[in-house]
């Protein structure tokens, strides 16, 4: 066959191909869209079934659809098995940003109240980020001491994109339930610089009855640094009198990051480096006074 009649043939048959897909596309579309429909609607089901194997099967196949199967996810975080309220709310957060629009029910979802366990609503938010963090930070003023210790506890693993609940983070260092305040000031911890803003309720929480909870008040304060600089007093007076090593020691430390500002603490860290029971507690005064000295 000649080159150029060979080049028509082939030239006329994508042409032919290219009128034939056109006609057919969008009735592939529409059909592949009513598979996918059907599909949610099926596994939407399936998520209300008794085999709670293939229930928790549904939510982690749900989960791969991505947006269009949060509201049946989010009807799941209601269902009276934990094992399938799991499912949903790990496969929501594996949406991440995307899946904002079930921040309100994962936050109902912190529960349940009594567990000391987190719950997957919690490790989902996580996951949701800065999306979350309104609900959040409002969920800290919740009746239920589970959905405060829980959304605390997220706030600080969403850092730094959590900054705008520093001071409702700051408000649960007055707790009634010592377990909130602790995980407060250690998301405070967590969240670093930003908590310099709220320095006189960090030091107020130095004088806490539960020394787990001082503890973390004085790590949120070496975070702090510098400027923590009016925290040196109460700091200087807990490395002298706490009961808790643990706490004298990252008082101690806390004292060593704020530095030169620090002066005035020269003596009980003196006094603590040589006296202190605690070895721990010695060599962190070591440490402090040379931070103190040198900055």
């Amino acid at each position: 066959m000649p080159q150029f009649a060979y080049g028509l043939l082939l030239g006329l048959a994508a042409f032919a191909c290219i009128l034939g897909c056109g006609r057919e596309e969008p009735k592939q579309i529409e059909r592949d869209r009513g598979d996918e429909n059907a599909s949610l609607a099926r596994w939407t089901l399936e998520l209300a079934s008794p085999d709670l194997s293939r229930a928790v099967a549904a939510a982690e196949t749900l989960g791969q659809m991505g947006p269009a199967a949060i509201p049946a996810l989010v009807g799941a975080l209601q269902d009276s098995r934990q094992e399938v309220r799991d499912a949903a709310a790990s496969n929501l957060g594996g949406m991440r940003e995307a899946a904002t629009t079930a921040v309100p029910a994962l936050v109902l979802a912190l529960g349940p109240p009594g567990s000391e366990t987190l719950t997957e609503a919690a490790k989902a938010l996580v996951k949701i980020g800065s999306g979350g963090v309104p609900a959040l930070a409002a969920a800290l003023d919740d009746g239920r001491e589970a959905v405060r210790r829980r959304a605390a506890w997220a706030l600080g693993k969403i850092r730094p994109a959590a900054v705008d609940a520093v001071k409702p983070l700051a408000r649960r260092l007055r707790d009634p339930v010592a377990a909130v305040r602790e995980r407060a000031a250690f998301s405070l911890q967590e969240l670093g610089l930003p908590a310099s803003s709220v320095v006189p309720e960090l030091v107020e929480g130095l004088t806490d009855e539960v020394p787990d909870v001082r503890a973390s008040v004085a790590a949120a304060l070496i975070q702090v640094g510098p400027e923590a600089s009016e925290a040196v007093g109460r700091l200087t007076e807990v490395l002298a009198t706490d009961s808790a090593a643990r706490v004298r020691e990252l008082a101690a430390k806390a004292l060593g990051r704020i530095g030169s500002a620090a002066q005035s603490a020269i003596p009980t860290l003196t006094a603590a480096s040589e006296g202190d029971p605690a070895e721990e507690v010695r060599r962190a005064a070591v440490g402090a006074l040379r931070d103190v000295r040198s900055r």
